[in-house]
C-alpha cells in the first residue's frame, strides 16, 4: 500500500518538477486549514508559468469532474498578478454557488486591466445571476450583480469583447434598459456584437425576440445560424421546429446537432415525435447518438408537464392549433407538414437581419497537456 506524499512535498514537486502530475492536482482538492495556508503561501514563489499551468489544468478538471473542490485554490488565483491565473480562477468559480466571490469578482469586472479577465468576470458573474434567480444563490445576489453590468454597458470606455460578455449576462434580468442595449448590439456594424446580441435574446428568452431568431435561421452565416438555433432552443417556442427541421435536414454535422438539441429544449409531443421519425431514418445515422440523448431530454420534460410540481396551465405549456393535436401536426419525419405560423409580431423595431458571431472565450494558453 503506497503512502500518502506528505503535503508539503505535493508542493515542491508542484513547483519544481519537470512535469506537472494529475495525482499531485488532486491534493489540491478540498484542502483542510493546514494545507490551505501551506499552498497560500509557496503559491506566489511558483514561477509564473507553472502557476498558469496549475490554475488552467484545475479548471479543465474541475470542468469535468463534479467531485473535486477546488474553490479553496480558485479564490486564492483571483488575486494572482498573471492574467492568465485570473482568467483560469474564474472559469473554475463558474458555477459555484458560494456567495462570498461575488465581491471579488465584481471587483476584476468594474478594475481589471486586463479585458480578457473583465469579459469572463462578467460571464462568470451571468451565471451567479442566473443561480440567483433560480433559488440556487441568494436572491439578493442578481441584485448586487446587475447594476455592476449595466454600468459596463453604459461606459463608452468598455471594450468590445467586455460589453459582449456582460450584454449577454445582463440578459438573464428582466429589465428594459437590457432590451435597449441587445437592440444596439444587434444593429451595431460589429460582427461578434451583432452574434452577442442573438445569444443575449435567448438569454433573454423573450417572445418579442422571436421573429428576429426565426430571420437569422436563415442567415448565410453558419455562426449566425448556430447563435440562432441556440437562441430559439432557449426561447422554446414551437414556431421554429420548421426551421429546426430543414436545418438538421440540410446543413453541416455542427449545425444539424446543435439543431436537435434546440427541438429537444423546445420539448412537447411535436418535437418529440420528429426526433422518433429521426432516430429510424437512415440517413440521421450520424446524429444517432445525439438524438438518443435529445429524445431522453424530451421525455423527461414532457414526463414533467404530465406530472407537474407546479401549478401550470392545465391547457399545457406547448398546445397545439385549435382542433389539432400532434399527430395532426406531424404524421411522420419524411411528410412532416410545416407548423402553421400565423401568430403575428410586430418586427419592426429590430431591424434587418445582421451578421455575427458567438464563441465563448479563446484560451490564451498553448496547450499544455503533458500532466506525467
Amino acid at each position: 500500500m503506497n503512502a500518502i506524499i506528505p503535503f508539503p512535498q505535493i508542493l515542491d514537486a508542484l513547483k519544481n518538477d519537470q512535469s506537472v502530475h494529475m495525482p499531485h492536482l488532486y491534493r489540491l482538492s478540498d484542502m483542510d486549514t493546514a494545507e490551505a495556508h501551506a499552498f497560500q503561501a509557496q503559491w506566489p514563489t511558483f514561477p509564473e508559468e507553472r502557476r498558469r499551468l496549475i490554475a488552467r489544468h484545475l479548471a479543465e478538471i474541475s470542468a469535468e469532474n463534479y467531485l473535486v473542490d477546488f474553490e479553496q485554490a480558485f479564490s486564492l488565483f483571483l488575486a494572482d498578478q498573471s492574467a492568465p491565473v485570473r482568467q483560469a480562477a474564474l472559469d473554475g468559480l463558474w458555477d459555484s454557488t458560494n456567495v462570498r466571490h461575488v465581491a471579488p469578482i465584481l471587483r476584476l469586472l468594474e478594475t481589471d486591466e486586463d479585458n480578457d479577465v473583465r469579459a469572463r468576470g462578467a460571464h462568470t458573474l451571468g451565471n451567479y445571476t442566473f443561480q440567483s434567480l433560480c433559488g440556487l444563490m441568494p436572491d439578493h445576489v442578481a441584485g448586487m450583480i446587475l447594476p455592476a453590468l449595466l454600468r459596463v454597458l453604459e461606459s463608452p470606455e468598455t471594450a468590445a469583447i467586455v460589453r459582449r460578455s456582460a450584454l449577454e449576462s445582463a440578459s438573464y434580468a428582466d429589465d428594459k434598459r437590457i432590451d435597449t442595449f441587445i437592440l444596439d448590439a444587434y444593429n451595431h456594424g460589429d460582427y461578434h456584437m451583432q452574434i452577442s446580441a442573438l445569444n443575449a435574446m435567448g438569454i433573454n428568452g423573450a417572445l418579442r425576440w422571436l421573429p428576429t431568431i426565426l430571420d437569422e435561421l436563415e442567415s448565410p452565416y453558419e455562426e449566425m445560424r448556430l447563435a440562432a438555433i441556440r437562441a430559439a432552443g432557449h426561447i422554446g417556442d414551437v414556431q421554429a421546429i420548421n426551421q429546426l427541421v430543414r436545418l438538421i435536414e440540410e446543413d453541416e454535422y455542427e449545425i444539424q446537432a446543435a439543431a436537435v438539441e434546440a427541438l429537444a429544449a423546445i420539448g412537447g409531443d411535436v418535437a418529440e415525435r420528429i426526433l422518433i421519425d429521426m432516430l429510424e431514418d437512415p440517413d440521421m445515422e450520424s446524429l444517432y447518438e445525439i438524438i438518443e440523448e435529445a429524445l431522453d431530454d424530451v421525455s423527461w420534460s414532457n414526463m414533467l408537464d404530465d406530472y407537474p410540481l407546479f401549478d401550470l396551465d392545465p391547457d399545457g405549456l406547448l398546445p397545439a392549433e385549435d382542433g389539432e393535436d400532434a399527430d395532426d401536426m406531424v404524421d411522420d419525419y419524411d411528410g412532416y407538414d410545416e407548423y402553421d405560423e400565423d401568430d403575428d409580431y410586430d418586427d419592426s423595431a429590430y431591424g434587418d437581419s445582421a451578421l455575427s458571431d458567438d464563441d465563448a472565450f479563446d484560451d490564451d494558453l498553448s496547450d499544455e497537456e503533458d500532466f506525467a
